[in-house]
């Protein structure tokens, strides 16, 4: 491991500052860590109450986790222009169904924040700027796309009513 280096970080890492080492770099596995093994450095009991992966609604998180968050590596990680067609479509079915629901509730799952919210907020954040741009948004970055596949763009429709004055 270079301690030297200065380049850009493109993932978020578990950093042990007394082994200097990297405990983990999955973004789902750090959540699920800082969820429940450091409740010890809580300010606060309700903090320390937050669980944000409930073993009654794993399902329906890992549910959610798996139809957006996986789905935008599945049709980013494709290795052909069929298996990317359908991964794409079955993404951005999920991000509508996510959609509905957050229409007509505050969460994705039950009445708390889950790991599924906050981690859809993290993909929505890198959508347009990484997830498009750099798995698909060009056949010629040939490091990062080499099958040449081409990105289907959102179907938007920026004549419809915007709904803002609903939300609270």
């Amino acid at each position: 491991m270079r301690l030297d280096y200065d380049g850009r970080v493109r993932v978020p890492v578990l950093w042990d500052k007394q082994k200097s080492a990297i405990v983990n770099n999955e973004s789902s596995e750090i959540i699920l860590m800082l969820n429940s093994e450091f409740n010890d450095f809580c300010a606060t009991e309700e903090q320390r109450k937050l669980d944000l992966y409930q073993q009654s609604l794993r399902k329906d998180i890992d549910e959610v986790n798996e139809m957006i968050n996986n789905g935008v590596y599945k049709s980013g990680f494709a290795a052909s222009q069929e298996v990317y067609d359908v991964a794409v479509r079955e993404l951005f079915q999920g991000l509508d169904k996510a959609e509905e629901i957050l229409s007509k509730s505050r969460y994705l799952t039950g009445n708390q924040l889950t790991e599924a919210d906050v981690r859809l907020v993290t993909t929505l954040f890198r959508f347009d700027l990484v997830y498009v741009g750099h798995f698909k948004g060009s056949p010629i970055m040939a490091k990062i796309n080499p099958n040449g596949i081409v990105s289907v763009g959102p179907v938007i429709d920026f004549t419809s009513p915007h709904g803002q004055e609903t939300m609270g």
